[in-house]
């Protein structure tokens, strides 16, 4: 396919019928693409996601007239409209099994709290034994013992600020360099690794219930919490 008929495609792609579409739009912000989840349905459907999943948000590029599009400074664009991307790995990449804009909840009224983005994006593989990779911006003890409730584990990032992460695993100093600390309290496992002189890389995990390192790291001497996260954490920009 050239570059010329690749860009006509996307001009003239619509998902929904342009007559109808003011109306819609009344009681649906969404509505000129609200047919796009026939899509994720049909995936949904016909692919089998694998055991190994990523939750990951996205910034979409727009500076038009929107009633929920956002700043993120630490984004590439800084402005766009936010969504969330439940993907799943494929032989030779990711693919998105999940989609779902990150609106304004007095339009739609629905809970943007991170525990509620998590659960209503995980919703479709809940309780087939799979397991979730996140960051700190998903990640949180709630939505840990919420998703194993559910027959879902998870590995994420955790801020140093969350009230679950004791002092002493937040602060690097006085720890050797590469060192570890795990705490239990079940179903999860939190780690604190200290990756650099003055930083410390905090997990949690209820996917992992021990405190083994990985002996491929050699003298990183590194949790095989962070090694997984590391190798299962891909996403979206």
């Amino acid at each position: 396919m050239s570059e010329q008929r690749f860009k006509f495609l996307t001009r003239a792609l619509r998902f929904d019928n342009i007559e109808d579409r003011h109306d819609r739009a009344v009681i649906d912000k969404l509505a000129p693409i609200r047919d796009f989840d026939l899509i994720l349905i049909n995936f949904q459907k016909h692919f089998v996601p694998s055991a190994e999943m990523t939750l990951d948000e996205q910034l979409l590029a727009f500076r038009g007239r929107c009633a929920f599009r956002q700043y993120i400074p630490n984004k590439p664009a800084k402005y766009g409209i936010k969504c969330s991307h439940l993907l799943t790995f494929t032989i030779l990449t990711l693919s998105t099994w999940k989609f779902m804009l990150v609106s304004n909840p007095k339009v739609f009224r629905l809970s943007n709290e991170k525990h509620d983005v998590v659960m209503r994006m995980a919703r479709p593989v809940l309780g087939k034994h799979l397991n979730i990779t996140m960051d700190n911006w998903f990640s949180s003890q709630r939505v840990a013992k919420q998703l194993f409730e559910n027959g879902t584990t998870m590995v994420g990032t955790m801020r140093r600020d969350k009230r679950e992460v004791p002092c002493e695993f937040r602060v690097a100093r006085g720890n050797p360099l590469f060192s570890s600390k795990f705490g239990f309290n079940q179903p999860c496992t939190l780690v604190s690794y200290v990756a650099k002189p003055n930083k410390v890389v905090i997990l949690m995990s209820t996917m992992h219930n021990d405190t083994a390192i990985d002996s491929d790291t050699s003298d990183r001497q590194k949790p095989e919490i962070i090694t997984y996260y590391n190798r299962t954490k891909d996403g979206v920009t």
